[in-house]
């Protein structure tokens, strides 16, 4: 099965990174032709829009805040590895702030070179957030998602461990953690993590569809099928429910399902 990344370019703005805090304020001018929030929500609903704008903004004195939102609005069109090279650029800049404002933007770049289909160079991107801030739970959750995407399971199993010690109680990355302990053939610690992940986040749709997946696995085939049919029940579209579809799909033309 081809790994994926579980972000999607529509959620970078609004579920990977809070706004960046920069080292100080934005010039007077460029406050006056543009905002940083302006262009935040910009590019929210218009990325190529605020692509241009933050480009123009920058012209007139924007600065590094002009030149994130740029980033960002690259990702949000559509362009996940421009948008990459712009945000890792922005960390090795003088005045981009303290440790966690650069680990901060590194975070933002690694989750678009995932999104670009290039989980090395995110890995390298958040090796170096966390030089910066060691032991950040959500550096270390993102690392262990590229691992995955690479097939590093050990690798990812020992990052989100230590990412669930630091920030016990997430059902993401159990969630993410199942899947390479199904990858790793753990069914059980996958099953367990699937378990408390619904704990915490009841009819999570990705905590059902890995346990479907881990239940199909296990000879579960009832237990599958009904997790499949309660993903569908929840999500009619989107990259859940297309999974669930075509497992559902598979698994009615398999001999005995």
């Amino acid at each position: 099965m081809t790994r994926t990344p579980f972000i999607r370019t529509p959620f970078l703005l609004a579920c990977l990174c809070g706004p960046l805090v920069l080292a100080g304020p934005v010039p007077a001018r460029a406050a006056e032709v543009a905002s940083y929030e302006e262009c935040l929500v910009l590019a929210a609903s218009d990325p190529d829009a605020a692509y241009e704008a933050a480009r123009g903004w920058e012209g007139l004195g924007g600065g590094l805040p002009a030149r994130h939102c740029a980033g960002l609005a690259l990702v949000a069109a559509g362009l996940p590895e421009a948008g990459a090279e712009v945000l890792q650029a922005l960390a090795d800049e003088p005045g981009m702030g303290g440790r966690e404002a650069r680990a901060s933007v590194l975070e933002q770049a690694a989750s678009a070179w995932m999104v670009a289909g290039k989980p090395r160079h995110a890995i390298a991107a958040l090796d170096a957030g966390l030089v910066l801030v060691p032991g950040d739970p959500d550096l270390l959750g993102d690392r262990g998602r590229a691992k995955g995407l690479i097939e590093d399971d050990a690798g990812a199993i020992a990052d989100l461990t230590a990412a669930l010690e630091a920030a016990p109680g997430r059902a993401g990355l159990l969630v993410l953690r199942a899947v390479s302990y199904r990858y790793e053939g753990q069914f059980d610690a996958a099953l367990a993590d699937l378990a408390r992940a619904l704990e915490l986040a009841p009819g999570k749709p990705e905590a059902l569809l890995e346990r479907g997946l881990t239940r199909e696995r296990t000879g579960d085939i009832d237990g599958a099928r009904a997790d499949y049919v309660a993903v569908l029940a929840q999500v009619g579209e989107g990259p859940t429910a297309e999974a669930a579809r075509d497992a559902l799909e598979t698994l009615d033309v398999k001999p005995g399902g």
